[in-house]
């Protein structure tokens, strides 16, 4: 078979059948090479007609996986735009770490990370100038996570780099560069569609984001599909968080309420704070010690500055409330969902030891204000009064996943699941929770355990405590966890 004797029309309802289940788009100018692409994995899947491996490709995750990564493959190289990366030095840090305090674990996300320089660089970046940090990478190809998660790359990707950057934190071995473990360890990669995946989501450790990297993706997404994106991105920051996209991507200004901030290095977007937050921020972080000196060294890819520590806050969603709710839930829940956490600690600060709405709203909202040390704190306390809640306990396990206390988290989560063991993400947390403890049976029986738990209730069905995660997508998130322990 050859591409000559395909007709275009062909290629094209597979194009359109991408654009609708992955939210995949491609220009004029792009069409035609995304047509060859097409071609060619119909070929590498011993395929004869393009109508068969259609088909095919509807019923096989396997064959799809393959065709996303095939359409968008990008190059990528550490360090790759470096602007970008001077400007979280010289201006982002320093702002958020001047905002939340010193008690501050910067989180950063990769969305679009394909083989994991850019999640890398970053780890990288913030090694070198002492900062802890939570970092996670994500992208739509798993072909693309497994190399990301195997950190092995050629000379070709440093090549914006130094002589010693690769010498510092790679290991050669032939002429592959194998990463070291103390820079892989930092990152955890995660199956996520922009489009079709929930966003923000406390359970996959995707909201409250100090930095979003978003470069050369949005391009590839259908453009009526880029305002819903954009204010899931916006609503995923936490406040004063940014978001870095590439010259290339479409703005978005238009679609969210950002602050557009024009720099050096280009325009890129901010969430503004509120002014009550910022009272509230510096009234808790008035007695800490000043921030780290973030002035950059002469060369920044190889600098050492001796670590801090640093905490950080979190962002989860508040379940669905009853519907008779008295006044003070009501306008509790009204400035939550506007984003006005100082109002909403306000209002319910008198109604935590008797309620556990408030109490969970105060939690969320606190947290959002504050370091994650002083939400922890509360959250211990207050489930003393609160002691049969599983909503409280669960919030308190991702707290302590958010510290790295790993081991009380995983006592904290198996209490959850002794009072419930029917949630199903709770599960899923405590997989990720015997992974970070380095436990791969314990591991594998959790991630197994969700999907077989997922697979007795219909795909769309939305799962408790889950942030509007259904049961298809984390079962599917489930497989992705299992292949990575297998290797």
């Amino acid at each position: 078979m050859n591409s000559q004797k395909l007709p275009s029309e062909q290629a094209d309802e597979i194009l359109e059948y991408l654009r609708q289940t992955c939210g995949l788009s491609f220009s004029s100018t792009r069409l035609k090479q995304a047509e060859e692409l097409v071609v060619q994995a119909c070929l590498n899947s011993n395929s004869a007609d393009l109508n068969v491996y259609f088909e095919k490709l509807k019923s096989s995750q396997i064959l799809l996986d393959a065709l996303v990564s095939k359409l968008t493959i990008q190059e990528s190289y550490f360090f790759r735009d470096r602007n970008h990366y001077q400007l979280v030095i010289e201006q982002i840090l320093p702002e958020i770490l001047k905002l939340r305090g010193e008690q501050h674990m910067l989180r950063a996300w990769s969305a679009g990370c394909a083989s994991g320089e850019e999640a890398y660089s970053l780890a990288i970046l913030f090694e070198q100038y002492g900062v802890k940090s939570h970092l996670i990478g994500s992208d739509i190809s798993p072909i693309a996570l497994q190399n990301a998660n195997t950190a092995v790359y050629r000379q070709w990707a440093f090549r914006q780099n130094d002589d010693n950057f690769a010498r510092i934190y790679f290991d050669k071995r032939g002429e592959d560069y194998y990463l070291k473990p103390n820079i892989r360890e930092k990152v955890r990669f995660e199956y996520l569609n922009l489009v079709q995946d929930s966003y923000p989501s406390i359970s996959r450790g995707i909201w409250a984001m100090d930095v979003i990297f978003c470069r050369n993706v949005l391009i590839y997404i259908d453009p009526q599909l880029i305002p819903k994106i954009a204010n899931r991105f916006f609503e995923t920051l936490a406040e004063g968080g940014w978001l870095l996209t590439a010259s290339s991507d479409p703005l978005l200004s238009q679609f969210a309420p950002f602050e557009s901030i024009i720099t050096a290095a280009g325009v890129f977007y901010r969430r503004p704070i509120s002014a009550v937050s910022n009272v509230i921020l510096q009234s808790i972080n008035k007695h800490s010690e000043p921030i780290i000196d973030l002035r950059p060294p002469q060369t920044f890819t190889n600098s050492q500055i001796k670590p801090k520590s640093a905490r950080r806050k979190i962002l989860p969603v508040p379940p669905a409330a009853p519907e008779q709710k008295n006044e003070v839930l009501v306008l509790a829940k009204q400035s939550f969902a506007s984003g006005d956490y100082a109002k909403t600690i306000s209002i319910t600060r008198k109604h935590i030891d008797q309620d556990i709405e408030c109490c969970l709203l105060y939690l969320r909202s606190l947290a959002n204000t504050a370091t994650v040390e002083h939400a922890e704190a509360e959250a211990r306390s207050l489930g003393i009064a609160h002691q049969f809640s599983v909503e409280l306990h669960y919030m308190h396990a991702l707290l302590l996943m958010e510290l790295g206390s790993w081991e009380e988290a995983l006592t904290t989560l198996k209490k959850v699941l002794y009072l419930d063991p029917s949630l199903i993400i709770v599960h899923f947390s405590l997989g990720v929770t015997h992974q970070r403890l380095n436990k791969k049976t314990q591991a594998e029986k959790s991630f197994s355990t969700v999907q077989k738990m997922c697979e007795g209730l219909p795909p769309q069905a939305a799962l408790p405590l889950a942030d509007g995660e259904t049961a298809g997508r984390l079962a599917k998130l489930a497989l992705f966890e299992l292949n990575a322990l297998k290797g």
